[in-house]
């Protein structure tokens, strides 16, 4: 139940590269990178914007393999989401 308007949706109309979209968002919104939480399937999409700081999220369940789960598990600065722990964890670090 998020409420987002459809003008605050930030996708491939602004960039396919997600650390120019995550620029987009600080510039838009005022925030800093530490403050954005990104959840992706595809481990380096998530490679390529954590050095800016934002807070990552590897969902378990879409496109990515055994391989990229397990080095997401191993990372200390990759939150490694499944179905189950999806809510908790994320209702903790926005609230």
């Amino acid at each position: 139940n998020l409420n987002i308007k459809e003008e605050d949706i930030v996708d491939l109309h602004i960039s396919t590269d997600k650390t120019v979209q995550m620029e987009y968002i600080v510039n838009k919104y005022g925030v800093k990178f530490e403050g954005i939480h990104f959840l992706d399937d595809n481990l380096s999409q998530l490679l390529a914007v954590r050095p800016l700081g934002v807070n990552v999220y590897l969902a378990s369940w879409g496109y990515c393999t055994e391989e990229q789960k397990n080095f997401a598990k191993k990372s200390s600065d990759i939150n490694f989401l499944t179905e189950e722990n999806m809510y908790s964890m994320l209702s903790e670090a926005l609230y």
